[in-house]
């Protein structure tokens, strides 16, 4: 900025220098022309000497006259050239203002950049944004995590029929395998209309919404949300709400069940009483000891029956203690042996499992029921019937919690099951069997002793390939079993 300045100095130093150099001529040529006088000699040389001086001095006025003028227009232009130099001062410091505001800018847009960056990234949900032409100007990483196989195609500018025939080709929408084609042609089209939201499967079973919206500078901004966890939760409400229906009609029957049994058994009593007493009266060989005899069976079946309706309406309470289920199943398996029709194969498997708070009773009874209802499975042909015990470790839940359980599962391979009779095996008094062979007790008793225990009981089966009931007990810590015997 000095260097108007010094250019300035310079110029009035050489304006100077040349006022003196042309007074020093004139002063030179006064002097030369007296020399000249003197050596001339007195005739004339005054006139000639006063002409000359008088030139001399009307030249020396001039050039003082000029050198004067050019001095004056050269401070007329330093004071031009001063303005000036004060006016590009002025502009370069509004420039460096202008230049710090504009790196502050910029800095300022790339912290933007960086904060929107981010936060994208840090969406749950897969983003993507195209442009005017549906061409890609960013996504995000849950897009990546989404679709692995097609990150790649996400580059700034790829078009985004490119990016849906990748996701098509990759094969992880299962709706679009072996149609990749026609599920293009139906993205593009819904992508073109931005209309709102549409669901499709994933091969790996997640579900997946797409929602697309028009942007004011026409883009798309698309929005993919993992909606799996929500119709898991969905289901397992319906699964919920129908367990409820199911144990709101199990109560009312059983409630129903608790009265027929009181006066079932209260009728039950006296016949059963008097048909015992008149077989230890009547001799032998009378007819009517027949009849007794039958009437008393029927009793006690009746009586068998009047039991299973108490259990199933809950009025026997089950009475916890350390139990050995190893040995509860293995008794169970070799009572239930000899009874078994001679083409029926009965086969445990059954490993090592802790001792825990349980009735032995009334699981051993489950196992009687299962296998007993097997075997009606099977018929009059031959078959295998598998008994097992195990110990069970579900994989940890998402908050990382893992319970252990004891496996119990009971499968045969007799006719098996559609899924319509799947659905309302442990409805009570429901019976595949004819009239008059099973009272259809006998599954709604062993669904409702599992739930008294804490557990879960599913069935698997197809007809013609057997089924195979798998019962759930939570295994309690083998320090608690004390204290569940002390509270029972």
């Amino acid at each position: 900025m000095r260097l108007p300045s010094a250019t300035h100095r310079r110029r009035r130093a050489g304006t100077v220098v040349r006022g003196l150099l042309i007074v020093g001529a004139a002063v030179f040529l006064l002097l030369w022309l007296a020399a000249y006088a003197s050596i001339e000699g007195p005739s004339g040389a005054a006139e000639d000497m006063a002409a000359s001086a008088g030139l001399a001095t009307l030249s020396l006025i001039g050039l003082v006259f000029l050198l004067f003028r050019e001095n004056r227009r050269r401070a007329g232009n330093e004071a031009k050239l001063v303005e000036q130099q004060r006016k590009l001062e002025g502009a370069c410091r509004e420039l460096a203002a202008d230049a710090a505001l504009c790196r502050e800018a910029a800095e300022q847009w790339r912290i933007a950049q960086t904060t929107l960056r981010d936060a994208v990234d840090r969406l749950s949900e897969a983003l993507v944004v195209y442009d005017p032409d549906d061409r890609v100007v960013l996504y995000n990483e849950a897009f990546q995590r989404l679709y692995p196989a097609t990150a790649e195609l996400m580059a700034p500018g790829t078009p985004y029929l490119e990016v849906v025939r990748g996701i098509a080709a990759s094969g992880r929408v299962a709706d679009a395998v072996g149609r990749e084609e026609e599920w293009v042609a139906q993205r593009v089209a819904a992508h073109r209309r931005a209309s709102g939201a549409v669901e499709h499967r994933l091969a790996d079973g997640r579900r997946v919404i797409t929602t697309e919206r028009r942007m004011r500078n026409g883009g798309t901004a698309v929005l993919r949300i993992d909606i799996t966890p929500l119709r898991r939760a969905e289901e397992r409400q319906r699964e919920l709400e129908k367990q409820l229906h199911h144990a709101q009609k199990l109560e009312a029957v059983g409630t129903l069940a608790a009265g027929i049994a009181h006066g079932l058994n209260n009728a039950l009593m006296p016949i059963l009483a008097l048909s015992e007493m008149a077989l230890t009266t009547l001799p032998a060989e009378r007819g009517e000891c027949e009849d007794m005899e039958i009437i008393a069976i029927a009793s006690r079946r009746a009586q068998t029956l009047v039991q299973r309706l108490v259990s199933f309406s809950r009025r026997q309470q089950i009475v916890k203690r350390p139990v050995d289920l190893v040995r509860v199943v293995r008794s169970a398996v070799e009572m239930l042996r000899p009874g078994l029709p001679a083409g029926i194969r009965l086969t445990p498997e059954i490993g090592t499992v802790p001792r825990m708070p349980a009735d032995a009773d009334q699981l051993r009874q489950v196992v009687v029921d299962l296998v007993t209802n097997a075997a009606q499975a099977i018929g009059t042909g031959k078959g295998t019937i598998t008994v097992g015990l195990e110990t069970y470790r579900p994989p940890p839940a998402a908050d990382g919690r893992s319970e252990e359980f004891v496996r119990l599962f009971v499968a045969d391979t007799g006719c098996g099951m559609d899924p319509q009779t799947v659905r309302r095996v442990f409805e009570p008094f429901f019976t595949t069997r004819g009239v008059g062979e099973g009272s259809g007790l006998g599954l709604a008793v062993v669904h409702g002793i599992v739930t008294q225990h804490g557990g879960t009981i599913r069935v698997r089966s197809k007809p013609g390939r057997g089924s195979e009931f798998v019962i759930m007990l939570p295994l309690a810590d083998i320090h608690a079993a004390p204290e569940a015997a002390t509270a029972a």
